[in-house]
């Protein structure tokens, strides 16, 4: 990323675009860290438990869940973390 106060100290527009580039880079590491992430935990959970997530939050879809809502709800269903998790 350039700096912005020498770089583009003569084009704001420049500096404007790049700055909302790196925003925009931002968000979507963000939601691509968090798909995975949420991909990871429904994957971890087996099928017994996603028909309990499924009951949870009916009628959304299970990939709206965010993480923390998964872990809530397990935690919830048995009350502490076991083993490897």
């Amino acid at each position: 990323m350039p700096d912005l106060l020498s770089d583009f100290a003569n084009n704001a527009a420049a500096a404007v675009i790049a700055v909302n580039k790196r925003d925009l880079d931002k968000h979507y590491a963000y939601t691509t860290a968090i798909s995975t992430l949420n991909l990871a935990l429904l994957a971890s959970v087996g099928a017994d438990n996603k028909t309990l997530l499924k009951g949870l939050i009916l009628p959304a879809p299970l990939y709206s869940l965010t993480p923390m809502q998964i872990v809530e709800a397990m935690l919830l269903e048995y009350g502490e973390t076991t083993g490897t998790d």
